[in-house]
């Protein structure tokens, strides 16, 4: 461990290695059947392939290098898609836990991560993965757009 364990610098991503990371992510998430598994996979797309084009867009090749107004985004998919203008098509409803705390889009992947259970987890679970594929799809469109 190095001396400055309490303040972990976060590691610089290219554009090239988000745009790989969604493509894999996406990839694995068609070929796993666990539903939490895949929508946590789906979430990862979402997030990599968001960065990658608010990168493209900013003629960024490096994270680190981008204005600072787009790096505090961390798993924030909301506030990624919205950049880029396609969040509305796309809605992540706030959840409950059963321990009533309140999930935001931003944290989903903890919930699936961690297997925290929701009130309505199967119907919010469905409506989240569409929302989730259907950001893909627009992603993807941007994509073709350059």
């Amino acid at each position: 461990m190095g001396k400055n364990t309490k303040e972990r610098k976060l590691l610089d991503v290219s554009s090239d290695e988000f745009l790989r990371s969604r493509n894999r992510q996406e990839q694995q998430a068609k070929d796993t059947k666990d539903d939490a598994s895949r929508r946590m996979l789906l979430f990862y797309a979402v997030e990599c392939g968001g960065k990658y084009q608010i990168m493209f867009k900013e003629k960024c090749h490096l994270f680190s290098k981008l204005p600072k107004k787009h790096q505090g985004y961390m798993h924030d998919i909301q506030k990624i898609l919205k950049v880029l203008g396609i969040e509305a098509k796309c809605p992540f409803p706030p959840l409950k836990s059963t321990k009533d705390d309140i999930i935001t889009p931003a944290h989903y992947q903890e919930m699936w991560r961690y297997g925290i259970n929701c009130e309505n987890a199967k119907e919010n679970g469905e409506i989240i993965e569409k929302s989730l594929l259907v950001a893909l799809e627009r992603l993807h469109e941007l994509e073709k757009r350059k």
